[in-house]
């Protein structure tokens, strides 16, 4: 039936909903730039902004873009110290369609000991200078569809949703190879320390199905892809995983089934070629060898 929900869109506030429609307004012009907000948000307020641009099934952001929160004097915001501290006064977004930004290996932004940046006009106007083919990214969504079709058309018929679960998963399994290296970047390095975690490789977390290699980002969006298509409503979440004693920040996904919300990682399937079933979330918070832990920036 095609269905699809807004889970993390949904559940931000008017200022935040405001700042993420500025952004998708933006890049959907083929271009980056600068938002002024008109009141200042804290960093846990852009954690939820940048979640539902990333992650949203309605609303995933098909554009690389980096998202650069800058407070008083220029200051640029250390946006892995999440907090209520009001201070992100600006976003300058930058757009990185890497077959065309060539300038960018060419610009290094400029820090001073607090944390300014000095080259702010050279900064934004980078951003602004955005060349990005939105036809490009229109006939990839195009691709990615077909292959989500693809997959649809090959499944028996009359599956209850719990079968439909498990054949997306077997799915997932025989046909994805987790693979870092795909969103391993050579821009300028200050870039890939600010961004460790976010995505360069050319079609993003919503096209690794392309070409059959992800992380868990795009993994768990494969599978709640699918699962919204066929009338399960599905969507990535995040947090950490437990593993020898080590916290790693970790997606995986949550769905609804027979009025309950299951949880299941489709990464954990696909890394250890091993089957998994859906759990509720006390059950996902201890087992065995791996402890789940939903991060609490949305009802998850």
């Amino acid at each position: 039936s095609n269905k699809t929900n807004s889970f993390y869109y949904d559940q931000l506030d008017e200022t935040e909903k405001r700042v993420c429609n500025d952004i998708t307004a933006l890049v959907e012009q083929g271009n980056g730039g600068k938002i002024d907000l008109t009141s200042p948000i804290s960093t846990y307020r852009y954690l939820r902004i940048v979640r539902t641009l990333s992650f949203d099934p309605e609303y995933q952001n098909w554009a690389i873009s980096l998202i650069f929160p800058v407070g008083e004097n220029n200051k640029l915001i250390d946006r892995n110290t999440i907090n209520d501290d009001c201070n992100i006064m600006k976003l300058y977004v930058l757009v990185n369609d890497s077959k065309k930004r060539k300038e960018l290996k060419n610009f290094k932004l400029v820090l001073n000991d607090e944390n300014i940046i000095t080259n702010i006009d050279e900064f934004e106007k980078i951003c602004k200078s955005a060349d990005f083919s939105t036809e490009y990214y229109q006939e990839k969504s195009k691709e990615i569809d077909a292959c989500y079709d693809e997959i649809i058309k090959e499944m028996p018929k009359n599956m209850n949703e719990k079968e439909a679960v498990q054949y997306f998963l077997n799915w997932i399994k025989d046909n994805m190879e987790y693979d870092y290296s795909v969103y391993e970047s050579s821009i300028e390095p200050y870039y890939d320390k600010l961004y460790e975690n976010e995505v360069y490789a050319d079609v993003s977390n919503k096209g690794c199905i392309l070409d059959k290699r992800g992380i868990c980002g795009g993994i768990s969006i494969i599978l709640s892809e699918l699962c919204n298509r066929v009338g399960i409503t599905a969507y990535p979440v995040f947090g950490t995983i437990k593993s020898d004693g080590t916290l790693i920040p970790h997606g995986w996904v949550a769905m609804r089934v027979d009025d309950s919300t299951y949880y299941i990682d489709p990464t954990y399937v696909c890394q250890t070629g091993e089957m998994d079933n859906l759990k509720m979330k006390n059950e996902m918070e201890r087992i065995g060898d791996r402890q789940y832990q939903l991060e609490d920036s949305f009802e998850y």
